[in-house]
């Protein structure tokens, strides 16, 4: 379990770099060569911004590219087993990166690129147009774009900019992660039993990564991370044979290998209210963990709302609201 959780923290530290990698420099440059009075800058920043977009895009797969093999070769020391070939990885790396995704809702990651460097070349040149016929100033333009001291340069356009690209970086990493442990299950599906999903335990974890986590799932039927933009959960093959870790990671520390809710079962009121909210976290603390899991989402893994859960048991409802 050591060498896993060694997994899950460096895929964490990796996509924080790659969050760093954004472009701010050159973007900045953009934005204080334009003068808002020249119709021409408006055509040519879009053309600059779109570059560096695009540009940021192929260093995501750069690293990306690196990160694939890495994943395999981590679960192949750990399987023990002997490196694939060249040829055979090249070719999973390349669908990798064209298949379509569910959390995409169809896009591939090399779509989901190219429409963050279109999305956002022409946000920033809509305020451009809208700042040169409502005859702003630079510097009006300026705090459009970067934001004000005030709002903690927060409150400008290129904050919605700057937060796609993070969601790009971390989802994308987990693709990437998720598909090269695809690629090494299908070459090795003799010795594996299954995947088991293994969400984050704390507060902030999703209600589809909550209802998963300690799944195991056989390899046919298997559904990989990530489940949502901005993923953090992962998936441990399972061997056959394999003993099963006792032990797991949590934001309380190390505790028992148990599921979230069994988890956030024996943790204090103040966090189950912050993790489910005060509602849900009342009914938690009144029925069982199997029955809470079992009313937390619907047939396509979406969550059930409280009036939802009322229907379906309300002597429940009744009795602790």
């Amino acid at each position: 379990m050591d060498k896993q959780l060694l997994l899950a923290v460096m895929i964490e530290r990796f996509k924080a770099f790659l969050v760093k990698l954004f472009p701010d420099d050159e973007l900045n440059q953009i934005i204080d060569d334009i003068d808002v009075r020249k119709y021409k800058h408006i055509k040519s920043s879009r053309k600059r911004f779109w570059q560096v977009f695009i540009g940021y895009g192929v260093v995501l797969k750069n690293e990306w590219h690196g990160f694939f093999g890495l994943r395999i070769e981590h679960e192949r020391k750990l399987a023990k087993v002997a490196k694939p070939k060249n040829d055979k990885l090249d070719k999973a790396i390349k669908h990798a990166f064209e298949k379509p995704l569910n959390v995409t809702k169809g896009l591939s990651l090399d779509e989901l690129l190219a429409k963050f460097a279109d999305d956002e070349a022409d946000r920033l040149t809509a305020v451009i147009r809208l700042a040169h016929y409502e005859g702003w100033t630079n510097d009006q333009l300026i705090r459009a774009i970067r934001g004000t001291k005030q709002g903690g340069f927060k409150d400008g356009i290129l904050t919605a900019t700057k937060r796609q690209a993070q969601t790009i970086a971390r989802t994308g990493t987990a693709i990437i992660s998720s598909e090269a442990q695809k690629e090494f299950v299908a070459q090795h599906s003799d010795i594996i039993q299954g995947v088991q999903v293994l969400a984050t335990l704390d507060t902030r974890t999703s209600p589809i990564c909550r209802h998963l986590d300690h799944t195991i799932m056989p390899i046919d039927k298997a559904k990989y991370p990530p489940y949502h933009h901005n993923c953090r959960s992962t998936t441990m093959i399972v061997y056959k044979g394999m003993d099963m870790p006792n032990k797991r990671t949590s934001a309380s520390g190390v505790t028992d290998n148990v599921s979230y809710y069994e988890w956030l079962k024996k943790q204090p009121l103040e966090t189950q209210e912050m993790a489910l909210g005060k509602a849900r976290a009342k009914l938690f603390g009144e029925i069982s963990v199997e029955r809470f899991k079992a009313l937390q989402l619907d047939k396509n893994f979406e969550p059930l709302t409280l009036d939802e859960m009322r229907r379906l048991e309300p002597k429940i409802f009744d009795k602790v609201f």
